[in-house]
């Protein structure tokens, strides 16, 4: 209901006024102007993301980019960080100083660096093709200021657990599994009639960082 009102708002303005696309969308109230751009870089990102992965796999190759600020500093509440990043060298590949978890991608905005691979040109292409340059993500006019961010390629799932149950109506549990740290109770093997009436399922509980999904990590499950 919040995003049709918005929308509503915005054409409101524009069939109403004369002054046209900036009153319209200085109409939004700020935390939609806000979602909308960062939806934006966020699509970008995950263009890119999908790119990068598609010319190198899970290599890492010259012009990647990596953090070189300390560890412990602060992520946003996006999954995004505003740190140092350096381009990976033919050097640093060759001696396999980093790996495909150490590698970011940047969210775009006016004060990041792009890779200095194909990926680098791949970003140019993508906003190009929407008529965007840097000089968009920071327009006193409209109020908007997005100086970049740089986000990990790959997350990796921690805390993973999972048990398969026996959906009965009691939920019983096929096997026990140590990571769980769940034990059967001695009446959870059902009777053959009652396999049959019952479905198998699978629990499964993980933690991801902040703006990542499991929906990528459950397909990747699936595929066994």
């Amino acid at each position: 209901m919040y995003f049709m009102s918005a929308a509503f708002c915005s054409w409101v303005v524009l069939v109403s006024c004369q002054i046209g696309y900036q009153r319209a969308w200085l109409s939004l109230p700020y935390a939609a102007r806000l979602l909308y751009v960062h939806s934006y870089v966020s699509l970008v990102w995950n263009c890119m993301a999908s790119e990068r992965l598609k010319l190198y796999g899970k290599n890492v190759v010259a012009g990647d980019l990596v953090l070189v600020s300390p560890p412990n500093a602060k992520t946003s509440r996006d999954g995004s960080r505003r740190e140092l990043v350096a381009a990976v060298s033919a050097e640093d590949v060759v001696k396999g100083v980093y790996n495909i978890n150490d590698v970011v991608l940047p969210l775009p905005g006016s004060h990041i660096q792009y890779p200095s691979n194909q990926i680098g040109n791949k970003y140019e292409e993508r906003l190009k093709m929407d008529g965007i340059t840097r000089d968009h993500f920071h327009i006193e006019s409209l109020n908007v200021r997005l100086r970049g961010a740089y986000r990990t390629l790959v997350a990796q799932p921690s805390d993973v657990k999972w048990a398969w149950q026996q959906r009965d109506g009691k939920e019983h549990l096929l096997k026990n599994n140590p990571l769980t740290g769940i034990v059967c109770s001695e009446n959870a093997e059902l009777s053959k009639n009652e396999t049959e009436q019952s479905s198998k399922s699978l629990m499964l509980t993980f933690s991801l960082g902040p703006s990542c999904y499991g929906t990528v990590f459950l397909w990747d499950c699936l595929q066994f």
